[in-house]
Parts: structure tokens; sequence; C-alpha cells
């Protein structure tokens, strides 16, 4: 079967996705996409909407982010949509807000699962994560999902230790304001499983003082707002990582 080409929209929305990924952004580039993104108004209203509201959220206009990616969906309520929306609020900082999105598009296609599975496992629901495995499962029989072992790892260390996983949700979201009031985007975290503990760490470019900072920071919130019972078994913060965003 012949591919078919990408529209328009399509191309645009995977350079700036492709951008997001490489956080690698720089003025001209982004005031040429929004330019491209105004003449597709009248041709793909939803689309020019959707790549208005990526553009907005790397410029952290999140008020005018989430006014575009909503009158997309508006006019498309599809997987596409959806889970763009999504991404645009976990990288600014709103991962429960995030989650619903996530959930709409792997509903919408089954194809958005994989998606699904990576943002519950970022976002601290592991057993969200394990639902939807379960259901990548079903549709990919006998397909090993590449998060698989790394899912089963955290749920079994969150039962066998006894940890509420509201607690590393809320723990999640404290780390995702601190970092958005910190003019820093929130970038997929790196979860590693020891024996003890489980290291759960956000990327930032920040200088080694500063990440110290937010480290301090984190912890006194973290401990004014919850619990802080468990917090031998996951270990929260950040680290230092460079990039050009």
């Amino acid at each position: 079967m012949a591919v078919q080409p990408k529209t328009k929209t399509e191309e645009l929305v995977a350079e700036l996705n492709a951008m997001r990924k490489a956080k690698a952004f720089n003025d001209f580039s982004l005031k040429k996409l929004e330019r491209e993104a105004q003449k597709l108004i009248n041709v793909d209203a939803a689309g020019a909407y959707l790549i208005l509201g990526i553009l907005s959220c790397i410029k952290r206009e999140f008020d005018v982010m989430r006014s575009h990616h909503e009158n997309a969906i508006k006019l498309v309520n599809d997987a596409e949509c959806n889970r763009n929306y999504a991404a645009s609020l976990l990288i600014a900082g709103f991962p429960s807000e995030a989650y619903d999105y996530y959930t709409a598009a792997a509903k919408l296609d089954v194809s958005n699962l994989g998606h699904a599975i990576q943002f519950s496992i970022a976002s601290g629901r592991f057993s969200d994560a394990k639902s939807f495995m379960q259901q990548f499962h079903a549709v990919h029989p006998g397909t090993e999902h590449p998060f698989q072992e790394l899912v089963m790892s955290l749920v079994e260390k969150m039962e066998e230790n006894c940890v509420p996983a509201d607690l590393v949700i809320q723990a999640v979201e404290i780390a995702s304001s601190i970092l958005r009031e910190h003019g820093q985007f929130v970038f997929e975290p790196k979860i590693r499983v020891t024996k003890h503990p489980i290291r759960f760490e956000f990327p930032v470019c920040l200088t080694p003082d500063e990440v110290a900072e937010l480290n301090f920071e984190f912890a006194e919130r973290f401990v004014s707002h919850t619990d802080n019972t468990y917090s031998d078994t996951i270990l929260f913060g950040f680290y230092v990582e460079k990039s050009n965003v």
C-alpha cells in the first residue's frame, strides 16, 4: 500500500514536536512556524489551532495555549488533538490535567496506548500504567512493551512498601509546579528502580547550585504538604541536563 504524503498540518506538528523532543527552540523558527500556522486558519482551522497551541506552550503563554488547544478540540475532537494538548499541559507543568487528555486520546484511538503508558509512568500513576499496559497487550497479544518491566517493578515496589499512590502523584505535582514557577519546562523524568530507593528525577537546564536550591525547595514543600513517612522508598529531585531550551 502506498504511503500517503503528509499534509501541511502534519508536517508542521511533526516539526514542532521534534523541536520539543530535542529541546531546541529559537525565535526565528518559532516565528516562521507561527506564520505558517496562520496561513492554515482558512484551510484547516483545527490543525492551525493545534499548531498555535504547541507554539504557545513553547513560548510559555499558557492561557493562550489552553485557548488554542481547546479550540482545536472543539472543531475536531480526535486522538491527535487530545494527545498534543496533553503533551503541552505536561511540559507546561500541569500533569493532572494532562492525564485526562492522554486518557481521552487512548480511548479515541488505541494506537495512543503507548503514550498513555509513558505519561502514566512520568506522572507517578503506576497502577494506571499497568492498566494501560493490559489494554496494550489485549490489542497486541504476544508483544512485549518496552516499559513493561519498569511498570511491573514500580507497582511491585509500591505494594511492597505500602506507598499510597496519591503520594507519588502529589510529589510529581509539586515538582512540576516548582519547575513552572521557576520558568522551567517539565520533561520526562529519569526513573531508576534500584534495590532502595526508587529514584525519580526531572532534568533541568540550570547550574548545580540552582538545582540544589530547587531540591531544597521541593523537600520543604513536600514535607509541608504530605505525609513524609514513605520518602525513603522513592527519592524525588532534579538533575542538571544541558539543553538549548
